[in-house]
């Protein structure tokens, strides 16, 4: 049997707190391309360990509503921690041909233009609107990058390496990498 720690997993939704009277659960992702997997998942690993297993499932306007088998009732919900709930890689399609990737599958790529290293993914954020990715750069400093068309050339899974558009590399190196100082009142 695979244990937990030969499993690649992934982040695909957050409890959000009990939901109603009976123990049900309200799970929220901010990813709707998760949805059909979070709806057939047999189990869920928390990120915190430990693991859920789901007996029903129902859509709700802003998540989803889950009973599970070691929730048995609304006390043990609300006793439930706020932790994130995550699948194995494995259950998810391949992205052959396709230029899709998961967070983790990024992380780590060489970031370059021109043949020059400019630096590594080391963080990946989605607030809305698109993507952003952190980059460390050569010097240790981090800048962000929105992982945006006009930004990106090629995205290339086979060689681990992103490679910058023109814009993007000059929104790269225009980046304040500067320390925050304290502002005095």
């Amino acid at each position: 049997m695979t244990g937990r720690e030969d499993l690649h997993l992934i982040t695909v939704a957050k409890i959000a707190g009990p939901f109603g009277v009976k123990g049900e659960v309200r799970v929220k992702t901010n990813a709707p391309l998760f949805a059909e997997y979070i709806m057939a998942a047999k189990k869920f690993y928390l990120a915190d360990s430990g693991i859920l297993t789901p007996t029903a499932v129902r859509e709700l306007q802003d998540g989803f509503a889950f009973t599970f088998k070691e929730i048995p009732d609304r006390n043990a919900a609300e006793r439930l921690p706020r932790d994130f709930l995550q699948l194995p890689r494995e259950d998810f399609p391949q992205s052959e041909g396709l230029n899709v990737f998961f967070e983790d599958d990024i992380l780590d790529f060489e970031v370059s233009f021109a043949n020059e290293t400019l630096g590594v993914i080391s963080g990946y954020h989605d607030f809305g609107a698109a993507p952003v990715i952190a980059i460390t750069l050569p010097d240790g400093t981090e800048a962000m990058l929105a992982l945006i068309e006009d930004n990106v050339e090629i995205l290339d899974g086979e060689t681990e390496k992103l490679i910058l558009s023109e814009a993007g590399a000059k929104a790269l190196r225009n980046y304040p990498t500067a320390k925050l100082s304290t502002v005095k009142e």
